[in-house]
């Protein structure tokens, strides 16, 4: 069966190069481009990145996305990865398809899942899976078609990738907050939810501060 998976996701990125809506995402001299078979979705991820990062239609770069929602490619690796044991949402199972490939099967929340009141029956938790090839640092992403998980999978793995580009290049990613005073740069480092925007707010509302 590996080797019909390998078949297939590699059939499914030659139909999405082929016909699916494409966009490039630049930083600096780092990039990654997206391939989506929904153009909906594709220029919803346009949007969330405007003012972030460059999009351009140029086909090269450093990594790439496909994203699809072949129903038969779909179930052919539900069939694969199919287990008594139950996923929680922030576990994943690897299966090594060849020297060349890895496929990774999450159950990730559904988004905004965790945000707002309760919900008498919330949104059951969907199969997403990443097919890994080395060669030209692919990623296939193969979900259900959901709008709101394919645009959550989507902006969350181009942002890991230009993540793991800038480290590679010798940049240090970080989340900051910046601002000045009397000519001098302030940035205020941290984790998610650690203040940051906060203590901006406080200082900003202070004279000298901009």
């Amino acid at each position: 069966m590996e080797q019909t998976i390998v078949l297939e996701c590699q059939r499914a990125i030659s139909r999405l190069e082929a016909r699916g809506s494409y966009t490039r995402f630049d930083f600096g001299e780092t990039n990654v481009g997206y391939y989506c078979d929904d153009t909906d979705s594709a220029d919803w991820l346009r949007r969330f990145f405007a003012g972030y990062f460059v999009p351009s239609t140029t086909p090269s770069a450093h990594a790439l996305v496909y994203s699809t929602c072949d129903p038969t490619l779909l179930a052919l690796l539900q069939t694969r990865s199919s287990s008594p044991l139950p996923l929680g949402p922030e576990e994943y199972r690897e299966i090594a398809l060849n020297p060349q490939s890895l496929l990774i099967h999450r159950r990730p929340p559904f988004p905004g899942s965790n945000t707002g009141p309760p919900t008498p029956e919330p949104p059951t938790p969907e199969d997403v899976y990443y097919y890994l090839l080395k060669p030209g640092r692919k990623l296939l992403i193969v979900s259900s078609g959901t709008p709101e998980v394919r645009r959550a999978q989507g902006y969350q793995t181009i942002r890991a990738l230009m993540r793991m580009l800038w480290i590679e290049r010798g940049w240090l990613p970080f989340h900051g907050a910046c601002c000045t005073k009397n000519g001098q740069g302030i940035c205020i480092v941290g984790d998610k939810f650690a203040g940051k925007t906060s203590t901006l707010i406080n200082l900003l509302a202070k004279n000298g501060f901009h």
